[in-house]
């Protein structure tokens, strides 16, 4: 291909994008981060920094880094993901939405699960929107939301608090539910 196009060439960027997902679907993720480098390289040199297309690149490298273990690397190319998207979409968008629930993904690994808890809600909610309650991505992510929950929510009480702060008042759907108090 490179000898058609050149080095350089956005189709040599499509094509690697491609070949470094059909890698990850292989279960080769450092042949899918190879190829999804290069990509990366050519579209930002022949669209610029913030083109949505380097934002597909972005957080499909998130993802290979993920799988290679190195969630660091992955936020990094995520968070940057999510803000080309924002820029190109608005925040209320589901390719918006998506990446942040794959940002989501990767701060619960790295231990940040009130940070994943937001951005799984703020996802959530557009997807609530965009395709209604009983959609599989409402679902899914309302399922992640509620596990992770009960995971910071486990951790607090055996500190002896909720998950606020508060004597245990939590409820895992995220709603404060009212302390009960006996009759005096």
């Amino acid at each position: 291909m490179t000898n058609a196009y050149g080095p350089s060439h956005l189709e040599v960027a499509r094509l690697s994008t491609n070949l470094g997902n059909a890698f990850g679907v292989l279960g080769q993720p450092g042949r899918k981060r190879e190829y999804l480098e290069e990509a990366l390289r050519i579209m930002r040199a022949e669209c610029g920094e913030d083109h949505v297309n380097v934002a597909i690149i972005l957080a499909n490298l998130g993802a290979a880094y993920s799988d290679l273990g190195q969630a660091e690397t992955s936020l990094k190319h995520l968070r940057k993901a999510l803000h080309i998207k924002e820029l190109h979409f608005g925040k209320d968008h589901v390719e918006v939405a998506v990446t942040r629930l794959n940002l989501a993904n990767c701060l619960h690994r790295l231990g940040d699960t009130d940070g994943a808890i937001r951005e799984a809600e703020a996802a959530s909610g557009v997807f609530l929107v965009a395709y209604g309650a009983e959609s599989h991505q409402v679902v899914s992510s309302r399922k992640l939301l509620t596990s992770w929950r009960l995971q910071a929510h486990s951790k607090a009480l055996s500190h002896g608090q909720d998950h606020a702060g508060s004597p245990a008042t939590w409820r895992p759907d995220g709603l404060r539910a009212s302390p009960c108090r006996a009759p005096s």
